[in-house]
Protein backbone atom coordinates (compact mmCIF):
# COMPACT_ATOMS: atom_id res chain seq x y z
CA UNK A 1 0.00 0.00 0.00
CA UNK A 2 1.22 3.74 -0.42
CA UNK A 3 1.04 5.92 1.90
CA UNK A 4 0.32 9.86 1.18
CA UNK A 5 2.48 11.81 3.56
CA UNK A 6 0.78 14.81 2.73
CA UNK A 7 -2.63 13.93 4.64
CA UNK A 8 -1.78 10.94 6.72
CA UNK A 9 -4.46 8.41 4.76
CA UNK A 10 -4.14 5.40 3.43
CA UNK A 11 -4.47 5.39 -0.38
CA UNK A 12 -4.83 2.54 -2.87
CA UNK A 13 -1.85 1.84 -5.45
CA UNK A 14 -2.44 3.94 -8.67
CA UNK A 15 -2.94 1.50 -11.32
CA UNK A 16 -4.07 3.81 -14.19
CA UNK A 17 -2.71 3.56 -17.04
CA UNK A 18 -2.12 7.24 -19.46
CA UNK A 19 -3.42 6.64 -23.04
CA UNK A 20 -1.42 8.94 -24.36
CA UNK A 21 2.41 7.20 -23.75
CA UNK A 22 0.44 3.84 -24.85
CA UNK A 23 -0.35 5.81 -27.81
CA UNK A 24 3.11 7.49 -28.36
CA UNK A 25 4.79 4.20 -28.19
CA UNK A 26 3.23 2.24 -30.67
CA UNK A 27 3.19 5.11 -33.08
CA UNK A 28 6.57 5.67 -32.51
CA UNK A 29 7.42 1.89 -33.60
CA UNK A 30 6.25 3.39 -37.00
CA UNK A 31 8.38 6.43 -37.21
CA UNK A 32 11.52 5.30 -39.40
CA UNK A 33 13.23 6.54 -42.49
CA UNK A 34 11.74 2.99 -44.12
CA UNK A 35 8.11 4.62 -43.76
CA UNK A 36 8.70 7.38 -45.79
CA UNK A 37 11.40 5.94 -48.61
CA UNK A 38 10.70 2.89 -49.87
CA UNK A 39 12.92 0.15 -51.24
CA UNK A 40 14.32 1.06 -54.12
CA UNK A 41 13.98 -0.48 -57.46
CA UNK A 42 16.61 -1.66 -59.91
CA UNK A 43 15.34 -0.64 -63.36
CA UNK A 44 16.77 -2.23 -66.68
CA UNK A 45 18.31 0.83 -67.80
CA UNK A 46 20.53 0.59 -64.97
CA UNK A 47 18.58 3.37 -62.85
CA UNK A 48 17.27 2.96 -59.30
CA UNK A 49 13.65 4.34 -58.47
CA UNK A 50 13.51 5.34 -54.81
CA UNK A 51 9.41 5.97 -53.53
CA UNK A 52 9.07 8.85 -51.06
CA UNK A 53 6.19 9.08 -48.88
CA UNK A 54 4.57 11.74 -46.84
CA UNK A 55 3.28 10.41 -43.15
CA UNK A 56 1.30 12.15 -41.05
CA UNK A 57 0.57 11.26 -37.25
CA UNK A 58 -1.77 12.72 -34.88
CA UNK A 59 -3.33 11.74 -31.79
CA UNK A 60 -4.68 12.56 -28.37
CA UNK A 61 -6.43 11.14 -25.50
CA UNK A 62 -6.85 11.63 -21.67
CA UNK A 63 -8.08 9.95 -18.81
CA UNK A 64 -8.21 9.90 -14.91
CA UNK A 65 -8.43 8.30 -12.03
CA UNK A 66 -10.43 8.83 -8.35
CA UNK A 67 -8.58 6.81 -5.75
CA UNK A 68 -10.95 6.48 -2.28
CA UNK A 69 -9.38 5.94 0.94
CA UNK A 70 -9.14 2.41 1.44
CA UNK A 71 -11.90 2.40 3.93
CA UNK A 72 -14.12 2.93 0.61
CA UNK A 73 -15.52 0.54 -1.38
CA UNK A 74 -16.08 3.09 -4.79
CA UNK A 75 -12.78 3.39 -6.98
CA UNK A 76 -13.08 4.41 -10.23
CA UNK A 77 -10.39 4.85 -13.42
CA UNK A 78 -10.96 5.75 -16.90
CA UNK A 79 -8.87 6.82 -19.87
CA UNK A 80 -9.23 7.04 -23.80
CA UNK A 81 -7.47 8.12 -26.97
CA UNK A 82 -7.64 7.91 -30.19
CA UNK A 83 -5.79 8.63 -33.53
CA UNK A 84 -4.99 8.81 -36.97
CA UNK A 85 -2.39 7.94 -39.55
CA UNK A 86 -2.30 8.59 -43.22
CA UNK A 87 0.86 7.76 -45.54
CA UNK A 88 0.45 9.19 -49.33
CA UNK A 89 3.31 8.94 -52.45
CA UNK A 90 4.79 12.37 -53.16
CA UNK A 91 7.30 11.25 -55.71
CA UNK A 92 10.47 9.25 -56.40
CA UNK A 93 14.27 9.94 -56.68
CA UNK A 94 15.55 8.83 -59.97
CA UNK A 95 19.03 7.57 -59.44
CA UNK A 96 21.47 7.09 -62.33
CA UNK A 97 24.88 7.20 -62.89
CA UNK A 98 24.83 11.03 -63.96
CA UNK A 99 22.58 12.58 -62.07
CA UNK A 100 19.48 12.34 -59.27
CA UNK A 101 16.52 13.56 -59.42
CA UNK A 102 13.11 14.11 -57.65
CA UNK A 103 10.09 13.47 -59.74
CA UNK A 104 6.66 14.22 -57.72
CA UNK A 105 3.52 12.30 -57.73
CA UNK A 106 0.29 14.56 -59.25
CA UNK A 107 -2.37 15.04 -56.93
CA UNK A 108 -4.86 14.67 -59.52
CA UNK A 109 -8.33 15.65 -56.94
CA UNK A 110 -6.17 19.34 -55.84
CA UNK A 111 -5.51 19.81 -59.39
CA UNK A 112 -9.30 19.46 -60.22
CA UNK A 113 -9.94 21.21 -57.57
CA UNK A 114 -7.91 24.24 -58.14
CA UNK A 115 -9.42 24.05 -61.91
CA UNK A 116 -12.67 24.19 -60.56
CA UNK A 117 -12.72 26.57 -57.92
CA UNK A 118 -10.12 29.09 -59.14
CA UNK A 119 -12.77 30.54 -61.87
CA UNK A 120 -15.45 30.17 -59.74
CA UNK A 121 -14.03 32.51 -57.45
CA UNK A 122 -12.91 34.99 -60.34
CA UNK A 123 -16.18 35.08 -61.65
CA UNK A 124 -17.43 36.25 -58.45
CA UNK A 125 -14.62 38.91 -57.94
CA UNK A 126 -15.31 40.10 -61.40
CA UNK A 127 -19.12 40.61 -60.78
CA UNK A 128 -18.56 42.34 -57.61
CA UNK A 129 -16.52 44.43 -59.58
CA UNK A 130 -19.35 45.58 -61.60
Amino acid sequence: MDHNEGNGKNLKKNVYKNPVSEIAGKLSEHCKSETVFGEPVELADGKKVIPVSKVTYSFGGGGGADIKPENSAREAHGGGGGGFASVKPVGMYEVSERKTRFIPVVDITALLLSFTIFPLILALLLKLKK
